[in-house]
């Protein structure tokens, strides 16, 4: 017995509609963008496409702020391009960097777990930045249904928080100089690129920021960074760190 037209017409429709639906996927930057994230490794292609659907994205302008204490537990962040700093502000106004957020990574985790962020606690683009951001509750949704992706949440607060006890013995047990020579190693470490002049670090964050993420000041950080530079150790401009191949191990990289 031949198919009848009617067969082929559903079958043909079917593919069309399939065909349509990826054409949109694929097209969409922001599954495009989706896909730098190590969050989404976790994910099918079908919870893909429903993150890619329930999700906003915005350009945020340097020095934005882009969450604030009422808005907590609301939304997940994913950080498409730029540097993002989540910083704590004390009753007195004065600012300390907890970490920093790269692309490819994701912020406002905490409210996936049922854990309150503090309410001094902000997060702020260091330049200008890509953002992707979606509601907590439909994450939280696809973590139910996913315990690869509930387990990488999960992993990825403790990470966070053991960097920030790392951060907080350095402190008290290390000088500043020392502190300050530790973070550049590390940073070069975790977001370096290795390209012809050397190993570089692009975005590289301002003398003041630095001071607030090792608890010294802007002054310090300049005679730490000068002194690196006179060394040859490293070479520093507005924009960029590069430490030179022939100093990558020396410089403990």
């Amino acid at each position: 017995m031949k198919p009848t037209v009617t067969f082929y017409s559903q079958t043909l429709y079917s593919f069309y509609i399939t065909f349509k639906q990826f054409s949109r996927m694929i097209n969409s930057q922001k599954y495009w963008y989706l896909e730098k994230f190590d969050l989404t490794t976790r994910l099918s292609k079908d919870e893909m496409m429903q993150m890619d659907r329930a999700m906003v994205m915005k350009k945020i302008d340097k020095n934005t702020f882009i969450t604030f204490p009422e808005l907590k537990g609301n939304y997940i962040y994913f950080l498409k391009e730029g540097i993002v700093k989540i910083v704590n502000v004390s009753d007195e106004g004065n600012e300390m960097i907890k970490y920093l957020i790269t692309s490819g990574q994701i912020f406002g985790e905490l409210a996936l777990l049922e854990t309150q962020e503090s309410e001094n606690d902000y997060a702020v683009a260091v330049n200008d930045c890509v953002i992707c951001f979606m509601e907590a509750n439909t994450v939280k949704m696809m973590m139910e249904d996913n315990p690869k992706m509930a387990m990488y949440v999960r992993k990825l607060v403790g990470l966070r928080l053991k960097k920030i006890e790392r951060r907080l013995e350095s402190i008290i047990f290390k000088d500043a100089p020392t502190r300050i020579k530790e973070f550049v190693q590390d940073f070069a470490r975790e977001y370096g690129k290795l390209r012809e002049e050397g190993l570089v670090i692009t975005n590289f964050l301002t003398h003041d920021d630095i001071a607030k993420i090792t608890a010294t000041s802007r002054q310090t950080v300049t005679v730490v960074l000068n002194d690196l530079r006179s060394k040859g150790l490293i070479d520093y401009g507005s924009k960029s760190l590069t430490i030179p191949h022939s100093k990558i191990k020396e410089f403990g990289v």
